[in-house]
């Protein structure tokens, strides 16, 4: 008997231990397949929401310096950014960015592609303020620290302020 486990076609002709094995290997093939199918890492699904709305929330608690809207021809005159491949956006600038880092910039794009593109463009962004925010505002520049671009489904973020997890979980909370 012990040797049929080893040699299953020789001692029991091979469907009982064909079977078994068979259902064994379906049976943790199914289940790994529901584990890989829960999975999803850390790809978050985005909300549905307002631009200005989500602006406003991030307003509203505090972190943010006195701001100013980008102008709408300065989307793509000034920052290189596709104003026809936008859904909605909303771009504020510290007032003062001599004295006061801060910057909220949310965009979603009606173009998928397009996201990719414009994460690279605020990445360049980043890159550039915390360079200038050596020179003209060295106190300023702990603020820009952990500052990252995020890109949830069709949107494309970048927050600058006083609490950057406070206003992180604003930005969790509204779009994802």
């Amino acid at each position: 008997m012990l040797l049929g486990f080893y040699y299953p076609k020789r001692y029991h002709g091979g469907k009982t231990m064909k079977r078994t094995l068979s259902f064994a290997l379906s049976a943790v093939l199914a289940l790994a397949m529901l584990l890989f199918v829960g999975c999803k890492g850390n790809e978050t699904e985005p909300k549905q929401a307002d631009v200005e709305a989500v602006y406003a929330k991030l307003v509203e608690s505090g972190q943010l310096p006195s701001m100013t809207k980008v102008p709408e021809r300065d989307l793509e005159e000034v920052y290189g950014i596709d104003k026809t491949k936008l859904a909605q956006w909303a771009m504020y600038l510290s007032e003062n960015y001599a004295v006061t880092v801060g910057e909220v910039s949310i965009f979603e794009v009606s173009d998928a592609a397009y996201a990719e593109e414009l994460q690279g463009i605020l990445q360049n962004r980043l890159d550039r303020l915390r360079k200038v925010a050596k020179e003209y505002a060295p106190a300023e520049t702990a603020k820009l620290d952990p500052v990252e671009v995020h890109r949830v489904g069709n949107y494309v973020y970048m927050v600058a302020g006083s609490d950057y997890n406070a206003l992180m979980k604003i930005m969790q909370e509204n779009i994802g």
